[in-house]
């Protein structure tokens, strides 16, 4: 994502919680009939919406969980304490 690189995210682990928001398709943990048809969306997509969909996923890694944005995050948490 970071690489303007659009990706499909599962529900495994922490991801949903992590990329809630994401303009990234996310698909059920294990579903491989959705996996497959989100790699075929992005396949078949015209270069110009996967390249817009990739720069929408580098602006939002860089606002979300960037170094930057994570420390900012994490400084709001400690001021509460």
């Amino acid at each position: 994502m970071a690489c303007c690189n659009p990706v499909v995210i599962s529900t495994n682990g922490s991801l949903p919680d992590n990329y809630a928001g994401s303009p990234l398709p996310m698909i059920n943990e294990g579903d491989e009939k959705a996996l497959k048809h989100e790699i075929e969306k992005l396949l078949y997509m015209s270069d110009d919406k996967r390249l817009k969909l990739g720069e929408e996923c580098r602006e939002w890694i860089i606002k979300k969980l960037s170094l930057e944005s994570i420390a900012k995050q994490l400084l709001e948490i400690l001021e509460l304490i």
